[in-house]
């Protein structure tokens, strides 16, 4: 009886034009949207510009034809509910079914189905053009399109149990169809009605809608989304048949009310269970794997063994205060799902406190007020319970966080005891990476190597932040590439006693005065110890380094390096990545495939004829035309330098890697002809037609004197659907089929039922 029920209603559904017309409409749309994604692949393969993850830029993100739909779906379920039961009403036909022998189980089960069948007809449209998809894009990405198809068909089959109970409370089609879009409304804007209190957050964001296909789209199929479709879609199919039963038996209100609420109260524990990360099952279906941490990230989880808390810490006068604000915080700890996944034990707390910060649009909202008024001021505009915020005495009871200046911040603590901090950073993605995050998790599990810094002879200082300084890279914690923050630890060194013996890195960069007797030979037990060493000199004072560097073989060449440019001083050199560079890292030998080099002023030649115990391998070097190796004094200013006699036009090396092995140990020693290059004024430089990536610089050589333990790897595989196989004409015969032959097709579909329903 349900089937035949369906069968009926299909059959009404496609002697209507309504249905013919939804189809044409989106028929059309999907055409529109296809062919926009797959014209700007066209558009770049043309001119040349490489082409990267067609697959997940023609169905999902931004522009892909999935996500575009997702946000307009809503518009065409009105018009296929509204009159499944609202036409029975108007009508009368309602009483035949009443007093027939089906149950209200039946009618509703088979009205839906029918629905069901219609919403996989829409489908079908789509799996055309995933079909399509298939034969342009090389290498395509399989499974995605079909992680997508799933996640669409899911959201309309919601819609429409949705509409299907709209249609049953009333016997107008056109209040059926309003109600529909404004149960739908309420539902993409639940979340901003849950306030700061934290359970009604997670109720409302949990019911929800908005979104809730993202991640099947993006290629990512989440058990909760899963549970989320089906709890939804059997609440209102229950409502439904509940409303035909209080009709079909003469129930009391009351009854009604508590049955519902019995109905809520089950949905609710259905949502707890499903939503506890230890009941969560993940499958990503992407070919690289991308929604799903990296193998190295794993490797760290994996070793977190036993209980974690991540406790965050926010600071109201903070400018970041609002990420884990009461009425952010169910966002704030989604933000962690790609970690609970994997240790779902994970347990997140929140203190809330108000004490001093750095905040410029503070100080000029408030000038006059003090650190409490600002507080309470903020709180009553923000509609905050100020009595839930510790004063600074009470927070400093619990923990010292002036080291951090107050800023939002998280302490990673392990059951063991063993803690470490994680921040955000002045950038504008501002939130840590699974970089950044993974870092963190690996301080926890380790010992956590330590950069010692050189300082007695007026070297680039990691405390003061010049434009020459070394403060940015070294020990600013609101940079997202400083040591600090991708896992180590950073100390200042004075060679007046021995080098202390957790130091793994020592940094000797650009000294003005000499080293003593002593200290050279502090420095070298340091070294013949297997001590890794990071040397940086720049021009001028080059020759304070090489009683240093001599003894391991290089020395750097009086003289400065110059290079002819078209807009820039001569003195600034792009240093080139060598072929040799690829067995340094894997980041350069991309850097070196994409065209990007190293800037580099002021820059000074290394020579590597010395004798040496150690391999010597070229990392850097200057261009093989118009550079050379400049020995007079010049003004780069005002003067220009020329091609001299005893100077010659050829590659220069930048810097070099010294490895050899140490008992046990493998000792990276990196000489660089140039201090400026990871300054705090040159990361933030930038310059016209020059394609540089000196951050990369930081993080690599690290990596390698780190011995690989930070920056924690979570490369990934490549991705190879990178090509397409269609040109220009080819898209034009794509935007026929998709815009016209298409539609004409369902338009001649619904031609022929009207006249066989004539007949």
């Amino acid at each position: 009886m349900i089937f035949q029920i369906a069968k009926n209603e299909l059959r009404n559904m496609f002697c209507s034009p309504i249905a013919w017309l939804v189809l044409f409409i989106f028929a059309v749309q999907t055409g529109i949207e296809f062919t926009g994604s797959m014209a700007m692949e066209v558009r770049d393969s043309v001119m040349g510009v490489g082409l990267y993850r067609v697959t997940a830029n023609c169905y999902s993100g931004i522009r892909g034809l999935f996500s575009s739909l997702q946000g307009s779906l809503f518009l065409y379920v009105p018009l296929l509910t509204m009159g499944l039961m609202s036409r029975e009403r108007s009508s009368g036909s309602i009483k035949l079914l009443y007093s027939s022998p089906v149950s209200n189980s039946s009618i509703i089960l088979g009205k839906y189905i029918s629905l069901l069948i219609y919403n996989l007809i829409l489908i079908c449209i789509l799996l055309i053009y995933v079909f399509l998809g298939l034969c342009i894009i090389e290498n395509v990405d399989f499974w995605l399109p079909f992680s997508g198809l799933v996640g669409l068909y899911l959201i309309v089959c919601t819609y429409a149990a949705i509409g299907l109970y709209m249609s049953s409370i009333t016997s107008y089609q056109v209040v059926a169809a309003l109600g529909t879009l404004a149960v739908l409304a309420i539902l993409n804007y639940l979340p901003s009605l849950g306030g700061n209190i934290e359970v009604v957050q997670e109720i409302t964001y949990w019911f929800s809608i908005s979104g809730k296909a993202n991640q099947m789209i993006d290629g990512l199929i989440c058990s909760e989304d899963l549970f989320y479709f089906f709890i939804v879609i059997g609440l209102f199919l229950s409502l439904s048949v509940l409303k035909l039963h209080s009709e079909r038996k003469v129930i009391s209100k009351s009854r009604c009310i508590v049955t519902c609420i019995g109905i809520l109260t089950f949905v609710l524990l259905l949502e707890y269970v499903c939503t506890r990360p230890a009941c969560m099952w993940y499958c990503d279906v992407t070919q690289d794997k991308s929604r799903t941490l990296s193998k190295g990230s794993q490797e760290v989880m994996k070793a977190l063994d036993g209980g974690l808390t991540i406790t965050t810490y926010v600071n109201l006068l903070d400018d970041h205060r609002w990420q884990g604000l009461p009425a952010n915080r169910v966002y704030d700890v989604r933000g962690f799902r790609q970690f609970t996944r994997f240790k779902p034990e994970i347990q997140m707390r929140y203190v809330y406190y108000y004490d001093q910060t750095d905040n410029p649009i503070l100080d000029k909202l408030y000038p006059n007020l003090s650190m409490e008024e600002r507080a309470r001021e903020l709180a009553r505009v923000e509609d905050l319970d100020f009595d839930k915020f510790l004063s600074p005495e009470e927070i400093r009871e619990k923990i010292d966080l002036t080291s951090e200046g107050n800023r939002f911040v998280r302490l990673l603590e392990r059951e063991n005891g063993r803690k470490t901090f994680l921040r955000i950073y002045n950038d504008g993605q501002a939130n840590p990476g699974e970089r950044e995050i993974i870092a963190a998790l690996k301080r926890l599990t380790i010992v956590p190597p330590k950069v010692g810094f050189l300082t007695g002879h007026d070297e680039r200082s990691i405390r003061q932040v010049g434009e020459w300084d070394y403060s940015a890279f070294a020990a600013n914690i609101g940079f997202r590439y400083s040591l600090v923050n991708i896992g180590f630890d950073v100390e200042e060194v004075d060679l007046r006693d021995t080098i202390p013996g957790d130091i793994h890195v020592l940094v000797i960069a650009d000294l003005k005065k000499p080293l003593t007797d002593d200290e050279q030979e502090y420095l070298q037990r340091y070294v013949d110890k297997g001590g890794n060493l990071f040397i940086l000199a720049t021009a001028t004072r080059q020759e304070l380094l090489n009683p240093v560097t001599r003894s391991l073989g290089v020395y750097f060449e009086p003289g400065i390096l110059v290079q002819n440019h078209k807009q820039h001083q001569q003195d600034l050199i792009l240093g080139e990545i060598t072929s040799e560079a690829i067995h340094f890292s894997p980041e350069f030998f991309s850097n070196k495939a994409s065209g990007k080099c190293i800037t580099m002023p002021r820059a000074v030649a290394i020579n590597c004829n010395g004798q040496s115990d150690f391999r010597i391998t070229p990392i850097l070097e200057t261009s093989a035309k118009s550079c050379w190796n400049e020995q007079e004094t010049i003004d780069f200013v005002n003067q220009v330098a020329t091609l001299g006699p005893g100077e010659q036009e050829k590659s220069y090396p930048l810097m070099v890697m010294l490895d050899r092995e140490v008992g046990s140990k493998k000792q990276h020693i990196l000489v660089v002809g140039c201090a400026d290059c990871i300054s705090n004024g040159e990361l933030t430089r930038t310059r016209n037609d020059v394609n540089s990536n000196n951050y990369s610089l930081i993080m690599e050589s690290f990596r390698v004197l780190g011995d690989g333990v930070f920056p924690v790897d979570v490369s990934r595989p490549a991705p190879v659907d990178n090509a397409i196989k269609i040109g220009e004409t080819g898209l034009i015969v794509l935007k026929w089929f998709a815009l016209f032959i298409l539609p004409l097709g369902i338009v001649m579909g619904g031609v022929w039922v009207w006249r066989r329903r004539r007949k």
